[in-house]
């Protein structure tokens, strides 16, 4: 008679896996030792250089040297070559130093032919001439130099500075054409066309893409920043006595002087002054004058208009690079639990067994 406990026993079994069915990436595996399966094929490497015969190699023969004991009676090249010169008779030695004739230099160097030496005039110096106490005469320069001759100086026309006078304006205006109105003439602008103003505007449709900016440029969480206390400004009590280079540049020019007593008598001046308003045209009035603005007036959308499809790629190559990419897939094996070592009741023939039901690895016994 089967019994409960069997029948149950029996079906978690088969309902296990091992670990080496349940994996997918290949990274985990049980411990049993898998039959290796020699290479029976050929690889480029064993057609390209194939195992050659060996020639056996022997050792090398340690060899004795014995000197013999022959003479050498043959001449060598350097025996040849250098044979012995009968060598002159020294002289007595007699304790002293042997002296070598001096015999002078009669031949003629470069130095000597290119400098030679000329006579020089004989000077007659006066009686009282003292070699330590004598100057050279100081005798100016008489002559015209080049620089002298080139710069000449030229005379300057005096300047006599006036009063300035009165600026009066003319009352004529200016007629003329100047550089700018021949230059940028005013061209005629094509007509608009006018539409009904009674039909309503077009339908307006939003736009629901994404922009390259936008995808670009996203919005980055940003730091708070902190800022600290500001350090207390503490003033040199060294006075700046050097000349810095807008004082060198600007400095003050003189001012005409004015021949008011008072600051009110000058602004009694200034008011009495007869104000010319200013009736000419500017360039810039002449040139960006107002232009009539036409209202554009929109027709009404036809009966069963459907607008067409919107066949625009938005695709940049922003986003083929850093769009969204498909999640690797996860190995089933690597969310189980560690397996227990090998060593314990667990594993069967090498084979560790999950129990899906239960979630937990079986037990053997």
């Amino acid at each position: 008679m089967v019994s409960e406990a069997s029948v149950a026993s029996s079906t978690a079994t088969e309902d296990c896996q091992c670990i080496c069915n349940i994996c997918t990436c290949g990274g985990h595996r049980c411990p049993a030792p898998a039959p290796r399966v020699p290479f029976a094929g050929a690889s480029t490497y064993q057609e390209d250089y194939p195992a050659y015969p060996i020639c056996p190699q022997h050792g090398p023969v340690e060899l004795h040297w014995q000197p013999s004991g022959v003479p050498f009676e043959g001449t060598s090249e350097a025996r040849a070559a250098y044979t012995a010169k009968p060598l002159p008779a020294a002289p007595a030695y007699t304790g002293e130093a042997p002296t070598r004739p001096k015999v002078p230099f009669t031949a003629t160097s470069t130095y000597k032919s290119d400098f030679k030496q000329h006579p020089l005039c004989p000077l007659h110096p006066p009686a009282d001439f003292d070699p330590a106490t004598w100057q050279p005469p100081r005798i100016p320069f008489e002559a015209t130099s080049h620089y002298r001759e080139t710069y000449t100086p030229k005379p300057i026309e005096p300047r006599v500075g006036g009063a300035l006078p009165e600026y009066k304006p003319s009352g004529v205006p200016f007629q003329g054409t100047s550089e700018t109105r021949e230059a940028f003439k005013r061209w005629e602008l094509p007509a608009r066309e006018v539409g009904d103003m009674s039909l309503p505007p077009r339908p307006h449709i939003p736009f629901e893409g994404t922009s390259t900016s936008r995808e670009a440029y996203t919005a980055k969480p940003i730091e708070p920043r902190v800022g600290g206390p500001m350090p207390e400004y503490k003033p040199s009590g060294v006075p700046f006595q050097g000349t810095s280079e807008a004082r060198e540049a600007y400095k003050a020019w003189e001012l005409p002087r004015r021949d008011f007593s008072s600051e009110a008598e000058w602004q009694a001046a200034m008011a009495a002054r007869p104000r010319i308003p200013f009736e000419g045209k500017s360039t810039s009035q002449e040139a960006y004058t107002a232009k009539p603005i036409e209202r554009p007036v929109y027709g009404a959308a036809p009966v069963g208009y459907v607008p067409a499809p919107d066949t625009r790629d938005f695709t940049s190559e922003a986003r083929a690079a850093h769009g969204w990419k498909e999640p690797e897939p996860v190995c089933p094996a690597a969310l189980l639990p560690p397996p227990p070592p090998s060593q314990a009741a667990t594993w069967k023939q090498g084979h560790a067994m999950w129990d899906p039901v239960k979630k937990r690895w079986l037990h053997h016994h």
